[in-house]
């Protein structure tokens, strides 16, 4: 049996960057997963949404009780990412599961790279949505589309709900939405989405529950202190410490997926 001694340190470390920035679910878990404890993609996408999930719904529920989500937005966004997520585990239930999944590996790795690199550069990604305002209805089929794109990746990677999908909202709503209202909108809107394609996964029996149970115990309460905590932390340090830290495993993830092939 694998050892998970220090699964619990792990989680707490990832429950603590959910709770300070919605991001950390998938994007810093799963290659952890990976590169840590060197299970198979589809047991780490599996673990990883369900993990997500409940990590997310303890935070979240700390941004519920301060009035922090964006509801609207929220909606808009579940319009597209639920149905997506749907028709993943539609096709995975169909077929006989991803033929090869090294390129899911290698999506997963691009995935963090990008959105390390907008968190990194937020303030150039502001600058470019302030050059040309969108308009509410643009900006309302933008956020359902986009919501589409972060259920379909999310369900075949676990990356995406938190780290791609804040970079969406910070470009969408740079003007009318604060880091913290963000950071909750997006984990709020994580939930459901992890949710239906963990159940997926957990049906089709690729979770580790053991290691899901190790992880859940550190998680769990870094998670729910850090929603309490977020306003104590500026917003620039939390931006530019998360985007360093998923190029970097972003980095170390493509190498050793180029090196597979």
């Amino acid at each position: 049996m694998m050892d998970y001694a220090y699964a619990p340190v792990l989680g707490a470390v990832v429950g603590l960057l959910v709770g300070l920035t919605g991001i950390g679910g998938g994007a810093v878990m799963a290659p952890a997963l990976l590169l840590v404890f060197g299970l198979d993609i589809k047991t780490v996408i599996a673990t990883d949404l369900l993990f997500a999930t409940i990590t997310k719904f303890f935070t979240g529920s700390a941004h519920v009780y301060k009035e922090r989500v964006d509801w609207p937005v929220t909606k808009k966004l579940w319009f597209g990412s639920i149905p997506a997520t749907l028709i993943v585990l539609f096709y995975y239930f169909l077929s006989e599961g991803y033929s090869r999944m090294l390129w899911l590996q290698f999506l997963m790795g691009i995935m963090i790279f990008i959105s390390g690199f907008f968190w990194l550069y937020s303030t150039w990604l502001e600058g470019v949505k302030s050059k040309k305002e969108i308009d509410l209805k643009e900006r309302n089929i933008l956020t359902i589309f986009f919501g589409a794109i972060i259920g379909l990746v999310t369900s075949l990677t676990s990356v995406g709900a938190g780290s791609f999908g804040a970079v969406v909202l910070r470009w969408l709503y740079a003007k009318t939405m604060n880091i913290k209202t963000l950071i909750a909108t997006e984990v709020v809107h994580a939930i459901p989405v992890a949710f239906v394609a963990g159940i997926g996964f957990l049906i089709m029996g690729k979770t580790d529950l053991t290691l899901l149970g190790h992880l859940l115990m550190g998680s769990i309460p870094a998670a729910f202190v850090a929603g309490f905590f977020i306003e104590r932390v500026p917003a620039n340090f939390l931006k530019k410490m998360l985007g360093v830290i998923l190029i970097l495993v972003a980095i170390k993830l493509i190498a050793k997926t180029i090196v597979a092939f």
